[in-house]
């Protein structure tokens, strides 16, 4: 038995880290509740495990998830291998990080870990040169050298086809771009109406997310179903065995790699892509751009706010539909007195007049995209520079249909936690043999229905419960966050990473972020010192 769906009938809010532990919401389009159930039970009607992903509490809900539909993250963190005597010091920092907050960085995790960057791939692919993109991917696979030299030499070798396609395209939108001259003014008038709609409806969603209608997926499915026809290719056997020797737990490269099996057209290599996983390479070349932006607006000016510096303000206006509209938000807020009313986002530079109506925590700057964004005063010749040290300008982000829609947007260059708290554990207060561990979410599940915490007491002798008690002197209620547990299971995998785990100190910490913000930035602020 299997449900019978699409990936786009499966939606979520972002993609987690799979390094992490991490808990989130999916929505299965009009699918049954007890279909799923049958499906995943084993003799337990609350969770179910498979390959370590966990599911449980099922519900309907009358509207799906989306991209960016989330007001941001929470999330619990245990530092292990700290000196023991740097509590004083810690208290000071994890103040700073609660009222001050930190740069707001994107992470490492953006960027990818392998070999190539997930930007390289980018800069790539918006310069039109799939070739160099296919040989960007194929260096990230775990081929051997040999193999992925054969690849590299086969796709050089090939005459690409995207290529044609792109003139044809250019010469069609010229032809486009006369014709619309030909149209009435009540249309223009009608197309606009609908454009400022959709302009508004979309100020919140950031990045290259590409926001193609049903119509215009089934016109690129034919493209590509045509692309394949015209350009059928004799495919050496030695290539076919070489794709398919990548083990499939490489899938985007994969995916990728094996479109050039039925097509010299390199482009259709990318746009085979699942739009959220190809966009990734579009998010990383816009987040690299920020980084090194926000390094320098750092600077030159500091915590304080500048003349020239760019602020984010809401305006409050009537929409003209009514607030039963499929885009409303389920988390609006329930104090809006009039359904109708849309805030839109403006940009707005800081001059002498209004900078004492702000502060750090409002200025942004702008992600390259296809929109007309606001360059900040302040910054303009640097933002220049930095597009060029990479080797693009603005020019290279303009959308191209069927394939790619990268609009630029805004985002904050500070940030602070919010629900922080933060313990420093004193290695004095375990046995050697225990260890700390969060409480996460699965362990409140398996254990809900308990009444009596076996699991607890059969871990913690009364040593580990007084540990616990003058823990909780320092921080109320962290009897619901943490658990003492026997190192046996985790030893073989501490002692390689920390090798003083045992005698060294560890921080809980626990606080929520903004959407698109990264723990692993702010623990910088923690851990660098």
């Amino acid at each position: 038995m299997n449900l019978s769906k699409k990936n786009t009938d499966i939606s979520y809010c972002g993609i987690k880290d799979k390094r992490a532990i991490t808990v989130q919401k999916f929505c299965i389009h009009k699918t049954n509740k007890y279909d799923i159930y049958n499906l995943i039970s084993n003799n337990n009607n609350k969770w179910f495990c498979n390959n370590n992903v966990y599911i449980s509490n099922l519900e309907y809900k009358r509207k799906k998830l989306s991209l960016g539909n989330l007001n941001g993250n929470h999330f619990k963190v245990i530092i292990r291998g700290v000196h023991n005597n740097v509590k004083s010091n810690f208290h000071i920092l994890s103040e700073n990080l609660r009222t001050k907050g930190f740069v707001n960085y994107y992470g490492h995790q953006r960027f990818g870990t392998k070999q190539i960057k997930n930007y390289e791939i980018g800069i790539s692919i918006l310069k039109r040169n799939y070739k160099q993109s296919l040989s960007y991917v194929i260096q990230n696979t775990e081929l051997k050298d040999e193999d992925k030299q054969n690849l590299i030499t086969y796709i050089n070798e090939l005459t690409d086809h995207s290529i044609y396609e792109n003139a044809i395209d250019k010469k069609k939108k010229k032809n486009q771009h006369t014709n619309e001259h030909i149209k009435s003014e009540n249309l223009i008038e009608k197309k606009n109406i609908y454009i400022k709609t959709d302009e508004q409806q979309n100020d919140h969603m950031c990045s290259s997310q590409m926001n193609e209608s049903t119509t215009d997926t089934k016109k690129k499915k034919k493209k590509i179903d045509i692309s394949k026809e015209n350009h059928n290719i004799s495919v050496p056997q030695e290539i076919i065995n070489i794709i398919n020797s990548i083990s499939n737990h490489s899938y985007v490269e994969k995916t990728i790699l094996n479109s050039i099996k039925n097509s010299n057209n390199l482009k259709n290599a990318f746009m085979n892509l699942p739009k959220d996983i190809f966009s990734l390479f579009i998010h990383a070349i816009q987040s690299i751009v920020f980084n090194l932006l926000v390094s320098i607006r750092m600077k030159k000016f500091g915590l304080q706010i500048a003349l020239g510096d760019l602020v984010e303000i809401y305006e409050q206006h009537h929409s003209g539909y009514s607030s039963l509209d499929e885009s409303s938000d389920d988390n609006t807020s329930d104090n809006t007195n009039n359904d109708n009313m849309l805030y839109e986002s403006k940009i707005i530079p800081i001059t002498e007049n209004n900078i004492s109506l702000y502060n750090i925590y409002d200025v942004v700057l702008p992600l390259p995209g296809d929109k007309n964004i606001v360059l900040p005063p302040n910054l303009k010749e640097e933002y220049i520079k930095v597009l060029e040290t990479i080797n693009l300008t603005l020019e290279d982000f303009k959308s191209e249909k069927h394939f790619f829609n990268a609009s630029g947007c805004y985002r904050k260059i500070v940030v602070k936690p919010y629900n922080f708290k933060s313990i420093f554990i004193k290695n004095e207060l375990n046995d050697l043999n225990k260890i700390p561990i969060i409480k996460s979410d699965l362990y409140k599940l398996k254990n809900e229905d308990k009444e009596n915490n076996t699991f607890i007491k059969e871990q913690l002798p009364n040593k580990t419960n007084q540990a616990s008690s003058q823990i909780i002197t320092e921080q109320q209620n962290v009897e619901d966050e943490l658990i003492y547990v026997s190192n046996e299971q985790y030893h073989e995998y501490l002692i390689k990473e920390i090798p003083d785990y045992q005698t060294t100190s560890s921080i809980y910490l626990t606080c929520s972020l903004p959407k698109s913000s990264y723990i692993t930035v702010a623990l910088m602020e923690l851990l660098k010192n």
